[in-house]
C-alpha cells in the first residue's frame, strides 16, 4: 500500500491506532475525517 484514499477511515470512531507500512507516501485529503479516538498513525 502507497497511499491511504480520501475518506478512507472517515467516522471510523472506534479506531485509536493505525500503522502504515514504510513504503506510504501519500495521506489523501480527510483520510481520518472524524476520527475522535484516533491517537497515533
Amino acid at each position: 500500500m502507497t497511499s491511504v484514499g480520501k475518506y478512507a477511515f472517515k467516522h471510523c470512531t472506534n479506531l485509536k491506532s493505525i500503522l502504515l507500512p514504510k513504503d506510504t507516501k501519500v495521506l489523501h485529503e480527510d483520510s481520518f475525517a472524524n476520527c475522535t479516538h484516533l491517537s497515533s498513525v
